[in-house]
């Protein structure tokens, strides 16, 4: 079973910018804005570093947090065109959040991914209010909500939808078919609608895997099921909330192996709802309703 650190950081440290990979611990910035400005922080590392760092979105309820987002992620809207209030969609409020860190050593300084993460977790609750908290394994680090305002504004903890505890039969089955199963146990274990977003194609459709799974987190199975796959380790997932959540799972180029070519990516359309887009050279992130 993998050992798994827990550290809620409060302090805040201020850093200085520019860094370089030839110049170590040279400290960095990281500014972004968005509605999910700890993920657009997460994106923006993992092209600069390789770094694989996994995301959960919490659920926001208090209404300074929200904002009508219908027109950002609806495709299926006409200019001018009346919206039933019962399909507008409501998400969280774009955010401004500035982040100082320690650059790493070298591309694969696991201590300098953790530290950055406990300083991103610290930057956003010190600009929110609301926060998340770290977790590291062996391959990876998770972010996960952690204290989260409920609808009069007071701080609550949020428990992760990935902590849940669940079940998955063994027999025959590709990659797909297993996070469709995995997805599947976690919305009969919450009852919250878990789907399969956007993930790799091919890497998935090919591994094949009679592996089954009893009462373990929805977390722990995710990570053992892709570290048994090729390079299984630059796998990441973003768990991203809008009405339902959506399981998206990409992977990360190791930037000491610049040749690594990036899988094909795969989006299910009957069971798609809400998922994450990549623009091709990785440059813009946009979530979109289907």
């Amino acid at each position: 079973m993998r050992s798994l650190v827990r550290f809620t950081f409060v302090n805040v440290v201020l850093l200085g910018c520019c860094a370089s990979w030839s110049h170590a611990q040279k400290p960095e910035t990281t500014t972004v804005v968005g509605p999910r400005p700890v993920r657009e922080v997460i994106l923006e590392w993992e092209k600069q570093y390789g770094w694989v760092i996994t995301y959960e979105d919490p659920r926001f309820e208090y209404a300074n947090d929200l904002e009508d987002v219908t027109d950002k992620v609806r495709r299926d809207l006409k200019p001018g065109e009346p919206i039933d209030p019962s399909k507008r969609i409501i998400g969280a409020r774009e955010q401004h959040l500035s982040v100082s860190y320690t650059a790493p050593k070298i591309p694969n300084d696991t201590m300098a991914r953790f530290q950055a993460a406990n300083r991103l977790v610290d930057a956003f609750a010190q600009t929110a209010g609301n926060t998340f908290s770290v977790q590291q394994s062996d391959t990876r680090v998770h972010i996960l909500p952690g204290l989260v305002k409920d609808a009069s504004g007071q701080l609550q903890p949020s428990r992760p939808i990935l902590d849940t505890v669940i079940s998955v039969a063994a027999r025959d089955r590709n990659g797909i078919e297993l996070l469709r199963a995995v997805c599947d146990a976690l919305t009969g274990a919450t009852g919250h609608t878990i789907l399969v977003g956007t993930i790799p194609t091919n890497a998935m459709a090919q591994f094949r895997t009679s592996v089954g799974y009893e009462n373990l987190p929805a977390r722990q199975v995710l990570e053992e099921f892709l570290d048994k796959m090729p390079n299984g380790d630059r796998y990441t997932w973003a768990l991203l909330f809008q009405k339902d959540y959506a399981l998206n799972i990409h992977w990360v180029k190791a930037l000491d192996h610049p040749t690594e070519a990036l899988p094909r990516v795969y989006s299910p359309p009957s069971r798609n709802k809400f998922v994450e887009e990549h623009s091709a050279d990785g440059t813009k992130t946009v979530y979109i309703v289907r």
